[in-house]
This record gives structure tokens, sequence and C-alpha cells, in this order.
């Protein structure tokens, strides 16, 4: 297997990473079979000209026509004798003017209704009865319908069924831009290290990132937002795409999801063992968190439905950590030889993609299994009806536990044979897949 080496302390890097209705109009039962009544309208589009019926023969005076699809009222039965112009029947759709009826005959059938948008399905409308004699007069075919092809008053649209994404210009369920959407008044840019780290302050202390936009930044798309958290006693910078081969390009993840806002911060001194990290002292790390994800919301165009964080070692205990405290904010994680922290975690779900060597002496792999644990048990997540993936290092079975009561938050653990404190080579690859199908 092809594995990567740490660079720096033990601890590692983290990561932040219509339906066609046809109408039949009623027809009055006219003497003389005083027949065909309005064809029915099109849906919401043009005129429908019913087809002219022959002249009936003379008949016996009909009884009143059944009433039409709902909202026409029967026509009057005609008088007996003559055979005259069909009683008119109640209008038949809401749309265009409906076709004259045939004169004598039985009820021409109503126009079909026109190709809509894939509007609610039409009631049922029952026939009315034509006149007795004649041959029925055929309806005129209805007008083209209009967006959503209602029914005519000719029975009563069922309820509107979903549209289809595909075809009916739904707004996408993962549209969640933040109110930094339309801001074309960015600040500088502290992309590189040329141009140095923005600063933000939190409750009195200055801390620093580097924020990378997607290439052709667009003001008015919701992006997704990657927090990537360092190792121990590393720097924000190392994590960039000009940073050594262990964290570069944000552990990799960026190559394979270019179409994102990412963000590395720089850590602290404090405890264990005073180096720099993520100790979260007093809460100042989760606090800095909670004040970026903020700024960059009301500054930049992020999608609030799908912000990530990832990291490694020290940054993957942060990324656990987010998970715990901040479930409400981050959709998912991903976590490289990390243990979990944290404490009265939040009830929110939070899928997660875990990596850990079974040889990693620094942090031990059955800290990696409790905050897989932790995560399966608060999605909901089966352990029994699971499903595998081989890794391209040949040696490395995963286990997608994705059958969760709370929907689409899997949680995948990839326990790595032989491997110590490191990232595998296709870490980077199989994360931004993960990530991807949010």
């Amino acid at each position: 297997m092809k594995s990567l080496s740490v660079l720096g302390h033990p601890l590692c890097r983290a990561f932040i990473a219509g339906a066609t209705l046809t109408l039949f109009a009623c027809g009055s039962d006219g003497d003389g079979g005083t027949g065909g009544g309005k064809g029915g309208a099109g849906g919401t589009g043009g005129s429908a000209t019913g087809g002219g019926g022959g002249t009936g023969a003379t008949g016996a005076t009909g009884g009143k026509g059944g009433s039409g699809a709902t909202g026409g009222g029967a026509g009057q039965g005609g008088g007996s004798g003559t055979s005259g112009t069909g009683g008119s029947a109640g209008s038949g759709g809401t749309g265009g003017s409906a076709g004259k009826g045939g004169t004598a005959g039985s009820a021409g059938s109503g126009g079909t209704a026109g190709s809509g948008g894939k509007g609610g399905t039409a009631g049922a409308a029952d026939a009315g009865r034509g006149g007795s004699s004649g041959s029925s007069g055929s309806g005129g075919s209805a007008g083209t319908a209009g967006a959503g092809g209602a029914a005519g008053k000719g029975g009563a649209a069922g309820a509107a069924g979903s549209v289809d994404a595909g075809g009916g210009g739904s707004v996408d369920a993962g549209d969640g831009g933040s109110n930094g959407c339309g801001n074309t008044n960015l600040p500088p840019a502290c992309n590189t290290t040329t141009t140095g780290p923005c600063t933000i302050n939190v409750a009195g202390t200055d801390r620093t990132y580097f924020l990378v936009l997607p290439a052709n930044y667009n003001a008015n798309t919701p992006y997704p937002l990657f927090f990537a958290w360092h190792g121990a006693t590393d720097v924000a910078q190392s994590l960039l795409d000009t940073g050594p081969s262990l964290g570069r390009g944000f552990y990799r993840i960026k190559a394979g999801f270019p179409e994102a806002i990412y963000v590395t911060a720089q850590g602290l001194v404090g405890d264990p063992g005073g180096v720099t990290g993520w100790p979260n002292t007093n809460g100042r790390d989760v606090a800095l968190t909670r004040a970026m994800v903020a700024l960059f919301q009301s500054t930049y165009c992020v999608d609030k439905s799908r912000i990530f964080s990832t990291g490694m070692s020290y940054g993957g205990m942060m990324s656990n950590l987010l998970a715990c405290e901040m479930p409400d904010v981050f959709r998912a994680i991903g976590v490289m030889a990390g243990s979990g922290r944290g404490s009265n975690c939040g009830t929110n779900p939070v899928a997660g993609w875990f990596e850990h060597g079974d040889a990693d002496g620094t942090v031990g792999i059955n800290g990696g299994i409790a905050a897989r644990d932790r995560l399966i048990q608060r999605n909901g997540c089966s352990t029994t009806n699971t499903q595998t993936a081989a890794m391209p290092d040949g040696i490395t079975t995963c286990t997608i536990y994705n059958d969760c009561t709370a929907g689409n938050y899997p949680v995948v653990w990839c326990p790595i044979p032989g491997l110590g404190h490191s990232i595998a080579s296709w870490a980077g690859v199989e994360m931004a897949k993960f990530f991807r199908q949010f």
C-alpha cells in the first residue's frame, strides 16, 4: 500500500475541510336530438372548436342531458320536433372558448387536454348523455394547454402532482445560499503565502486563516464550504496548494472537489504538551469556527447545507469536536487518524468518513473506533445491514454504514492494515467522493 509519511509533530494535520383528459361535454337531449354540447375546453390553452355533427333527425323530446363534467350545467331538453342547434352545454374548461356543439346528435367527445406542465391529474368527468338520435359530432380537439395543463370545468382538477425536478424547474433542495450571495464587494485575497493570511478577532484574540475561492467564483452561486485543520505543531499554510505532500491541496480533497470554498486556520499553543493545535481552551476554537462561519456566510455565497470539516490527527480531533458541538452547522466530516472529542454533543446527525491505520502508535485505532461509533449511534445506522468497498491499495476494505434512520447520513470506516500514524495516498480522492454525494 502506498501511504504518506507524517511531517512535524506526531499528532497530525487537520482538514476541514397533465394528465391527458378527454372531456365528454354534455349535450342537451333536445327534441329532435339536440345533442352535442360544447366540446370541453383544452387545458388553459386556445379555443377548441368542436366538429359540427350532422343534422339529427326529428326525434322525441329528449330528457335533460346528464350533467357534464363538473362545472358545466346540464343542457335543457330540446323542444320536440325540428332539429335545432344543440342546447348549449355548460362551459367546458377554463381555457379557451369551447367549440360549437354539432347539431343533433349524441354528445361530441370533448377535446383532449393539451399537453401541459406536469400538473396534477384531472378529476374524472362524467359524460352527459347525448341526444337519442343522430350521429355524434366529433368534438374539436383542444388547443395546446398552458403550463400545468389545468383541467377544464368539465372535471375538477385533482391535486397537483409533484413537479419533476428534471423538467419542472423545482428548486434544488441543496440550494441553501447565505446572505452573502450577490455580494461583489469582496475583501482582499488571503489565499497564498504571498498574500499572507487574513485576521479575525474572536473574544479579544486575533486569529489568522487562509481562504481560497473556486476558480471563476460567481457571487450568485452557493458553494460548499470546507474547513481543513492542520495537525499538531503544524501551520495553516501547509494545507495550501503549495504545501508539503502530506496535506497539500487541503489533504488533496480540493483536486477532486474544486467547486468549493476552502479555509485553513492557524491553531494556538496550548495543552496537551504546549504544542500548536486545537486544544479548545475555554471553548476558543469552537468560538473561532462559529465566527468564521458567520463571517464567510455574510461575505461569500455559501451553501449553508453543505459545510464540511476535515483533518488529520489533531485536526481530525478538531473535526470530531465540531461534529459534537456544532452538528447544526456541519453536514459531514472527514477524519484521518483522529480520536473523538467533545461532550454534551448535539443531537443533529452528521455524516462521517474515517481512515485509521491499525498500527498507529500515536493516536490508537480504538480512539477512531469510538468516534465512528458515536456517529453510527447518533445517525441511527444499522451495524448489520452494511456494504463494503475495496480501496485502491488492494488491502483495505471500508465498511459503509448507510442504512440510517436519519436518512442520508452514512458513516464510512476504513481501517488500514499495517499503517502507522499517517495518511493513505488514496484518502483525499475517497473523501472527495464522499463529500460530493451531499
